[in-house]
């Protein structure tokens, strides 16, 4: 029996911005051995990874030891990268793209196959509705979210799927 601790994660909302900290995920059982999460040279694809969860998740999957591929619509992507790659030893790449763009996510998935082969995990990840107080928020501005979200993920999904070992 393995108990997983997910230590913490502090969420700080302040006028708009999000800062994030993600901490340890590990399991461990009654000898306190510790459990190998079996990621170790695992692909492992995460969108919208240059800051926040994204960039945690990211961090966390290469300190395992899988090979990770990240992307953003922003250039801090490449600041990330060099930031993971800084603390871990596996094959980190990233890119540019912009999610909400069904040709992008193209791109990134065939860029990504053309460096790590299949991908053995898939995180999608992404931004949401604008910032802004509830009530604030058009009706419009939620369906364009919605809509960006869901096909998003569909095409993602849609190109994934034939370099996946599934």
């Amino acid at each position: 029996l393995y108990i997983i601790v997910f230590q913490k994660i502090h969420l700080n909302i302040n006028q708009g911005t999000t800062n994030v900290q993600f901490h340890t995920l590990f399991a461990i059982n009654k000898e306190n051995t510790i459990m190998d999460l079996g990621l170790k040279g695992k692909n492992v694809l995460i969108t919208a990874a240059s800051r926040g969860l994204g960039k945690a998740t990211a961090l966390k999957f290469a300190l395992e030891g899988a090979n990770v591929s990240i992307c953003s619509q922003s250039q801090q992507v490449l600041k990330a990268k060099a930031e993971i790659e800084s603390l871990c030893k596996g094959k980190i790449l990233a890119f540019q793209k912009d999610i909400r763009n069904a040709n992008a996510i193209k791109e990134f998935v065939e860029n990504t196959a053309e460096v790590l082969g299949s991908l053995d995990i898939v995180v999608f990840n992404c931004g949401g509705p604008p910032i802004g107080n509830f009530s604030d928020i058009k009706i419009e501005q939620w369906e364009q979210s919605l809509n960006d979200v869901i096909l998003s993920a569909i095409h993602l999904i849609q190109e994934s799927l034939p370099i996946t070992d599934i």
